[in-house]
């Protein structure tokens, strides 16, 4: 019998009801991601993303001077939902800088919001740079903001570098964060429960290391290729 492969829990769980359904022919496969040769070191990456800003805003270099940053790697288009991390951000109680890697069609969208929030100094659109991931450990918080998604790459590339992570309860995001033991679940299109949980993490160190390795060996363990394409069936249905 041939079988169908899913690579979420979520996408598992609703086979069950797609008719004809026949006992094995789902497979779960979750995306993998190969090892770290060596983990970026955080202040040159830091260094180097900074000279990148520096070049796209040479009057707003001075918002990196703070100690936290913000971060988000993701396509600017509907289903990613940046707006809800602007509006999340923007009404911070202090300017964290954020910083958005990545382009598409809601781009300008998300420029005349950032603008109408008076944002401009703090959220600063990165576009797309070419191998983003090994600028990933110059964030302090990765999040992601997505309405819709399968099993996010970026997710496993933060969670790789041992980045705290703070996601939306979509999809296949659950596989690889569960809530307050590798990252920070919160509802989607919640700029309010969003930035709480970034007021919250921010302000607490040991949180953001304990969830940060959590995910780290978790992804490690989890999510390797070895696991992923070479091993076993995660689960069939």
């Amino acid at each position: 019998m041939h079988q169908t492969i899913l690579i979420t829990e979520k996408d598992l769980r609703t086979a069950k009801f797609l008719p004809p359904y026949k006992k094995g022919k789902y497979r779960l496969v979750h995306n993998g991601i190969g090892a770290l040769e060596l983990q970026d070191d955080a202040s040159s990456t830091r260094e180097n993303l900074k000279q990148i800003i520096a070049r796209l805003y040479p009057d707003k270099a001075g918002a990196l001077d703070e100690p936290i940053w913000i971060g988000t790697l993701a396509e600017l288009t509907p289903n990613k939902d940046p707006a809800t991390l602007v509006r999340a951000a923007a009404g911070l109680p202090w300017r964290i800088p954020v910083i958005i890697i990545g382009d598409g069609g809601e781009r300008e969208k998300l420029i005349m919001l950032i603008k109408k929030l008076g944002a401009e100094d703090q959220i600063l659109l990165a576009g797309f740079i070419p191998e983003a991931a090994r600028l990933l450990s110059a964030f302090t918080i990765f999040v992601l903001s997505s309405i819709k998604e399968g099993l996010p790459y970026a997710l496993l590339e933060a969670g790789q570098r041992g980045l705290p992570i703070i996601a939306t309860d979509v999809g296949g995001i659950p596989d690889i964060i569960e809530h307050e033991m590798s990252g920070i679940l919160v509802p989607a299109r919640n700029a309010a429960e969003m930035r709480e949980a970034i007021i919250h993490l921010a302000g607490d160190p040991a949180r953001r290391k304990r969830l940060g390795a959590a995910l780290q060996k978790k992804v490690a363990h989890k999510f390797g290729i070895s696991r992923t394409c070479l091993g076993p069936p995660m689960r069939e249905n």
